[in-house]
């Protein structure tokens, strides 16, 4: 019996390592293309002080990192707010924001609030040390006629960030090889969810079952594929834990 419990005591502390390695993010979408919303964490669904309150990007996406004490949050926009609403325990809470609609609040009152669709099953996410290419930019494309190095090439997007959140290319100036340099063999962050693909030596392979790296997840890039005719660049990367797990 002693030998049973002492196991079981044991699965669950691995259990809860486990859960540590995986960063609490949450993920923020809109119907709008351009959404610049209040965040305020809270302690739970009923709770009238915020634990910290952050702002969104002014863009269709963005993604946050959830105190360790919240459990629950609710976003404003404007004069408009959602429901508090729960957020999970481990891993992403992926809201998205909707138009303008009535509900009830927790007192029974109708209010005018911004509509939600709260999801923290999300599926195919990718596990700790899962290696494989993700859409890692988008490099400026010369003019017909222009001709510049590679290496001279300016970067348009790009998916991944420095900790805990730092653009790789904050002043739009670096060039492919600065913000390459910068990538490689160092820690860093998605930016977006990513679709983890596998390549067979000439071209990316897409699958149905590709994992997803979620926003907020920890990589490491080890190589980067040369640019295609549009100026896309994938990265070979490895997914690690969050550091100190």
């Amino acid at each position: 019996m002693n030998h049973l419990i002492r196991s079981s005591f044991l699965i669950l502390v691995l259990a809860g390592f486990a859960h540590a390695k995986d960063p609490r993010v949450l993920e923020i979408t809109g119907d709008d293309r351009k959404l610049m919303a209040t965040v305020e964490f809270l302690a739970d669904k009923t709770s009238e002080l915020s634990l910290k309150t952050q702002a969104t990007a002014n863009q269709s996406f963005d993604w946050l990192d959830i105190p360790d004490d919240a459990k629950a949050a609710r976003l404003k926009v404007g004069e408009l707010a959602t429901l508090p609403f729960d957020l999970a325990a481990f891993g992403t809470t992926l809201v998205e924001v909707g138009a303008p609609t009535v509900a009830q609040n927790d007192k029974g009152l109708s209010v005018a609030i911004l509509a939600t669709t709260v999801k923290t099953d999300l599926p195919l996410k990718a596990p700790v040390d899962a290696t494989g290419w993700v859409f890692f930019g988008r490099l400026n494309v010369p003019k017909p006629g222009v001709t510049l190095a590679p290496d001279a090439l300016t970067w348009s997007s790009l998916y991944l960030v420095q900790p805990p959140k730092v653009s790789l290319d904050a002043n739009n100036l670096g060039t492919k090889l600065l913000v390459e340099t910068a990538a490689k063999g160092n820690l860093l962050r998605a930016d977006f969810p990513l679709i983890l693909r596998k390549f067979d030596g000439q071209k990316i392979q897409r699958s149905k079952d590709d994992p997803i790296i979620r926003a907020g997840q920890y990589v490491i890039v080890s190589n980067f594929q040369e640019p295609d005719e549009k100026g896309n660049v994938y990265a070979e990367v490895k997914v690690v834990a969050a550091p100190g797990n």
